[in-house]
């Protein structure tokens, strides 16, 4: 018979029949020894049965309609409730039930309780003061569940030597407390200890992935027994060189890398590395590389590396905070980022045997360390535990698998990367399943490949198992924003283990031309035996049309979470046909007070870009990018750029008779202000070829502060028809002219430039003609190297460079179909 529960009991006695009386299980649930409770029947007594039955009264219970009684020495709580069962008196009798609270245990490290990413219980942001976001518990990787499964204190998951995780990066403090134990020797590579103070990357990342865990001391990494070896990698520029990372990456292949994290990147392309990262596959080799920290959608973007290297053995991750969203710095793409982890004011080891923690933050001291860099050595212990843990031992496919289909998330982390926040325990407990992902995304409308208002067109959908065949594989479509998807669910049939199936789905386009709109779709997958998953990838609505003004905004800073990722807007428009003639296409950008937004431009396809945003130049240890392509310059020579310190941009293309049209153009609005403002962008198809040669205003050097410098002189060439000029931060004066702001020139006209010289730094006069930009710079009491700025200039606004790009050759649309692809197929 069914026991009830105390909880139940008082619920039910004013049902229970009269004769009834239940008999207990055996053996009893956790009970206090020697204690029973005893409920009365309605108007019974027990005095006499309970001193019958040898019973002491110890509390009354239930406003007297049950008892807390001692049973006697000579007998024990079960005998006592079989024996009671008989009494008229008694409803029922039951033990004196234990509970116990539901938390694991926690590990004795001191600042356990600062690993928010670890366990999250809500712990205060660290950086104090009235609405400084607070954590979301639960939003963590649920490591407690994953180390001590029985909840008892045993940690029985906590990795295992036999486990080597190469961790590849610029110095490591070896004989710290908290790792030596755990590092192991790279005999014939190279002394891994940093050789300067500023080497103490490698020492927080490897605290991160591998510090022992419940050793009393500090911190724990993820993984607390597996093996760490330690690779430096130096230059003498400060960063880490290609050469050596394959050096590193060729040791740790031959000498027993089951699993290597890289916490670094850029936007330079290496075929050679590529081919190496992607040969790890032959040998079993998992590679985790952080995303990056330059706030940008990597699906859109797509510069960033070893990240985005076309490898299936790569796993990319994004970093979330403390409210289980995507970290505001963090690199994302639901279809380039596999997974996201913590990655925002981690407490981890630090050079010189201590730990950076959140101690002293805002008053001087430091608030933990961020980054996708912390991210990724998080994912590279679970992946650890999984190759020490999982029976029979899991290859990197089932690995990257396992932490792929473990994602979830209480905010945004799910909706931009893959698998979203990363769950340790759900990882290592879950049974063989599909891993269905979404390679690719082709907006197929015969057209540009883009959303325009009011078309229909067919979104084509590229799914990639990952890991067990999938039989009767369904697909569903679902969109957050303008966009109506017109079919219902499709069956894709089977995808076998490393196979892919396609999703061809029609949908509809709303809002209006001018109008930007970011859109989530959703891809709900269901497979037989019970699989099913919701994998995400986004899109752009925003048709500039010719010939209009639009007025957008940037929404950072709103309430809306997803406003947390408003940084690049880009747009389109199609250019049908022209007018005899040689024309220039003018998109010019504005915005109110000078806020700082940035122009990127290309025919044929949209620009591709890494920008560190929001950069302070006047730093001389911060390093940024400014990219738009993987050339040795960083630069795409198809794409132009405005980089002014405001948002007085300008692209400009020159469209000749022997154009190519109809074509569309691409343009790319950067948030570079990081805040939430309105901006005009406009189109135009202007007669005449309005784009001048190149030219350069020499920097004035020794200049007193507050004096006005005066540039040399350029002439205006290669234009056609008149073209406007404009100054920000400073003048122009047009054949020794007045100085203004804003005119227009000719060909053959001068320019000259002017700007007040600072009392400090440096000031930037930026110059525009025909969308042709250079800068004129002043600084006081130093000499600057001239003539002219030499190549790529960092800069607070307006991108990192001074120079401009001529688009020397326009890429044709040779026929009206068009297919755009985002994503990143990678090969087995």
């Amino acid at each position: 018979m069914m026991k009830v529960t105390w909880a139940l009991a008082m619920a039910a006695a004013s049902v229970l029949p009269a004769a009834w009386a239940v008999t207990p299980q055996h053996p009893l649930a956790p009970h206090v020894p020697g204690e029973v409770i005893v409920q009365y029947r309605p108007g019974a007594v027990l005095g006499k049965s309970s001193a019958a039955w040898g019973l002491e009264k110890r509390a009354t219970l239930a406003e007297g309609a049950a008892a807390l009684f001692a049973v006697p020495a000579i007998t024990d709580v079960a005998s006592m409730i079989d024996a009671l069962a008989d009494d008229p008196a008694v409803a029922w009798a039951e033990p004196n039930y234990l509970r116990y609270p539901l938390q694991t245990a926690t590990p004795n490290d001191p600042l356990f309780g600062d690993l928010w990413g670890l366990q999250n219980t809500g712990q205060a942001n660290f950086v104090p003061g009235p609405g400084a976001p607070v954590s979301v518990v639960g939003a963590d990787m649920n490591l407690l569940a994953a180390w001590d499964p029985a909840g008892d204190g045993s940690f029985t998951r906590t990795g295992d030597p036999s486990v080597v995780v190469a961790i590849i990066d610029d110095g490591f403090e070896i004989g710290h407390a908290d790792l030596a134990d755990n590092f192991i020797s790279a005999a014939g590579y190279g002394d891994p200890r940093p050789t300067s103070s500023e080497q103490n990357h490698g020492t927080l990342v490897a605290g991160s992935l591998g510090a022992i865990g419940n050793n009393g001391r500090g911190v724990a990494g993820t993984t607390w027994r597996s093996s760490l070896l330690p690779l430096r990698v130096g230059s003498s520029s400060g960063g880490l060189s290609s050469a050596d990372i394959m050096r590193a990456i060729e040791y740790a292949r031959d000498n027993g890398a089951d699993i290597i994290n890289a916490s670094f990147g850029g936007p330079g392309y290496s075929q050679t590395e590529e081919n190496l990262i992607r040969g790890l596959a032959d040998r079993d080799i998992l590679f985790v590389a952080a995303a990056g920290n330059d706030d940008a959608n990597l699906d859109f973007g797509r510069l960033a590396y070893p990240a985005l290297y076309d490898a299936r053995n790569v796993i990319a991750v994004a970093a979330t905070n403390r409210q289980d969203d995507i970290a505001s710095f963090s690199m994302y793409g639901p279809l380039s980022a596999d997974v996201a982890a913590p990655g925002l004011q981690i407490v981890t080891t630090a050079v010189g045997g201590g730990y950076v923690t959140g101690n002293g933050c805002g008053s001087g001291g430091n608030c933990g360390v961020s980054g996708t860099s912390f991210s990724a050595p998080y994912v590279a212990g679970i992946a650890a535990l999984l190759k020490a843990h999982v029976s029979p031992t899991p290859g990197w496919r089932e690995i990257k698998a396992r932490l792929v289909e473990s994602g979830d998330s209480l905010g945004n982390a799910r909706a931009r990367s893959a698998g979203g926040r990363v769950d340790a325990a759900a990882a290592l407990d879950m049974s063989p399943r599909p891993s269905l992902t979404i390679d690719t995304v082709t907006l197929d409308d015969g057209n540009n490949g883009r959303l325009d208002p009011g078309e229909t067109l067919d979104v084509v959908v590229t799914v990639f198992n990952g890991w067990m065949p999938a039989s009767n594989v369904q697909a569903s479509l679902s969109a957050q924003g303008p966009v109506t998807v017109n079919d219902g669910t499709l069956s894709l049939g089977s995808i076998a283990a490393d196979g892919t199936a396609q999703a061809r789905f029609s949908v509809t386009v709303g809002g209006t031309p001018g109008q930007y709109e970011e859109v989530i779709f959703t891809l709900a997958l269901s497979a037989d035996g019970g699989y099913s998953t919701q994998r995400s990838f986004i899109q752009e609505v925003a048709l500039l049309p010719l010939g209009m003004t639009v007025n957008p905004s940037f929404q950072i800073g709103l309430p809306d979470p997803d406003a947390l990722y408003d940084e690049f807007h880009t747009w389109h428009l199609d250019v049908p046909s022209k007018p005899a003639g040689t024309h220039t296409l003018v998109v010019r950008s504005r915005t109110a007070n000078e806020i700082d937004i940035d122009l990127l431009g290309r025919a044929g396809s949209a620009p591709r870009y890494l920008i560190t945003l929001n950069l302070d130049p006047n730093i001389p240890t911060n390093r940024g990018f400014f990219c738009t392509g993987t050339t040795a310059g960083c630069q795409d020579p198809n794409t132009l750029v405005g980089g002014r310190f405001d948002g007085n941009e300008a692209n400009t293309f020159v469209l000749t008779d022997g154009t190519s049209l109809p074509q569309s153009f691409y343009f790319t609005v950067v948030n570079f202000a990081q805040a939430a403002f309105g901006y005009e962008l406009s189109a135009s198809l202007e007669a005449g070829d309005l784009r001048p040669a190149p030219f350069n205003f020499e920097p004035a050097t020794q200049v007193p502060p507050g004096q006005l410098a005066v540039s040399n002189v350029i002439t205006v060439s290669g234009i056609t028809a008149p073209t406007f000029a404009y100054a920000g931060n400073g003048q122009i004066s047009v054949n020794n002219g007045p100085y203004v702001t804003d005119t227009t020139v000719e060909n053959g006209d001068t320019v000259r430039a002017r700007a007040l010289s600072p009392a400090s730094g440096t000031t930037r006069a930026d110059v525009t003609i025909g969308g042709e930009e250079s800068s004129f710079i002043v600084t006081p009491g130093a000499v600057v190297p001239g003539p002219g700025v030499p190549g790529p200039l960092p800069s607070g606004g307006g991108g990192a460079l001074s120079w401009w790009m001529l688009c020397a050759a326009l890429i044709g649309v040779a026929s009206r179909r068009v297919t755009v692809v985002i994503g990143r197929p990678r090969s087995a």
